[in-house]
């Protein structure tokens, strides 16, 4: 029982004990009715006292996993008290996550404390919560029961899978951290070896020193690198996905654009983010100012919590958003389903004023085998993409 049923009990278990200790002729029964009546009293009070004694909280205010990799919950729970707590039941609630055991068989001596962990994995991206706390046990003898629920959560944040990308480096700016074999980003910084003089060679690259020494002219070769800002698009609008794959299709996009921003992170490139989608902060608009694994962590996070949004993608609003332009060079890599005629027409527009556009198309099987048919998708949009 908990505390309040445990008060309201009492006088209803002790009222008989009492009047038979106290008008009872038989010495010998007076004083067992006391014995027992001492033992319920004190039964009761644990009862009551027991809850109040024992507390629990989640280690960690928020833990982050990926999509089916477990995750570990860790739980403090300790008596506050000199009153040793016998064996009890803990259970932690884990909602929409999957965990084999979340619950516990614990004891506690005076003033103890420990830590308790399990796993738990979830199996779509998203924002997750973990508690309440449920505590159930009984006293010492038995017969009377008590629980208690604590009000304390873990928030879980479980990011899409990211999967190895492989896309063509392309062109870009000159002097980045992207070799190529293209000399026309040819870094001056980057000295690379010397070979012999080649008549046509620039003057300007000859080594002198080198070629006074063995009489002999030299230039010098440089190795050829590029940079460019990539910006990672995602349509997560539900009227452009089909009724029927629509949440798997979503979350495949998600999965795409989260390797994406991966693969740029991975090249060392400034990175940002574009979607159509909501998270309780509202619309998101990342602008690529930072580069490396930190920035695309937090991007990945906002993918990890994102919500799609009803209608279809605006795609010349969303490149307008936050009254900012899309800097010189930048790649622009779009993960949508099939483009409609004004979206492949504002993505057009946008390479016209100079920007690198990729569109990775994210289809059902259905939509894939009637890719072929007259008027299934614009042309404009399997040009410029990759089917997902």
């Amino acid at each position: 029982m908990n505390s309040r049923r445990a008060a309201i009990g009492m006088p209803l278990m002790t009222s008989p004990l009492i009047l038979f200790f106290l008008f009872s002729r038989s010495f010998l029964a007076r004083y067992v009715s006391l014995f027992i009546l001492i033992l319920v009293v004190l039964a009761i009070l644990y009862a009551i006292t027991v809850p109040r004694l024992v507390k629990v909280r989640h280690i960690d205010p928020a833990v982050r996993t990926i999509k089916l990799q477990e995750v570990t919950v860790r739980l403090e729970v300790r008596n506050i008290s000199p009153i040793p707590i016998s064996y009890f039941t803990l259970t932690d609630q884990t909602g929409a996550l999957f965990a084999e055991e979340s619950s516990f068989v614990v004891s506690l001596r005076p003033y103890e404390k420990k830590t308790l962990s399990f796993n738990c994995r979830g199996h779509n991206r998203g924002e997750f919560m973990v508690g309440p706390v449920g505590l159930k046990g009984s006293t010492p003898a038995g017969g009377l029961f008590w629980k208690k629920k604590v009000e304390t959560y873990l928030r879980v944040i479980v990011y899409p899978s990211i999967r190895r990308m492989a896309l063509p480096a392309g062109g870009g700016l000159p002097a980045g951290s992207i070799k190529t074999h293209n000399m026309i980003y040819e870094d001056l910084t980057r000295f690379r070896s010397l070979r012999e003089y080649v008549p046509g060679d620039d003057t300007r690259r000859i080594n002198w020193k080198a070629s006074a020494k063995t009489n002999r002219l030299y230039s010098m070769e440089y190795d050829a690198a590029l940079d460019f800002p990539a910006v990672v698009v995602f349509n997560c609008s539900m009227d452009d996905y089909p009724v029927r794959y629509r949440d798997l299709l979503i979350e495949q996009a998600a999965e795409t654009a989260a390797s994406l921003v991966f693969h740029f992170a991975g090249l060392k490139q400034k990175t940002g983010f574009l979607t159509t989608g909501i998270v309780s902060t509202g619309t998101v608009f990342r602008f690529p100012e930072s580069s490396g694994y930190e920035n695309a962590a937090e991007i990945l996070e906002i993918i990890a919590r994102l919500k799609p949004r009803e209608g279809s993608a605006d795609f010349n609003e969303l490149l307008r958003r936050g009254n900012k332009t899309i800097p010189m060079g930048t790649r622009l890599t779009v993960v949508s389903p099939p483009l409609t005629e004004n979206q492949a027409a504002a993505l057009a527009a946008a390479r016209r004023r100079g920007t690198a556009v990729r569109v990775l198309v994210v289809e059902s099987p259905i939509e894939r085998r009637s890719a072929t048919a007259p008027g299934s998708l614009p042309a404009a949009s399997r040009e410029a993409g990759a089917r997902g």
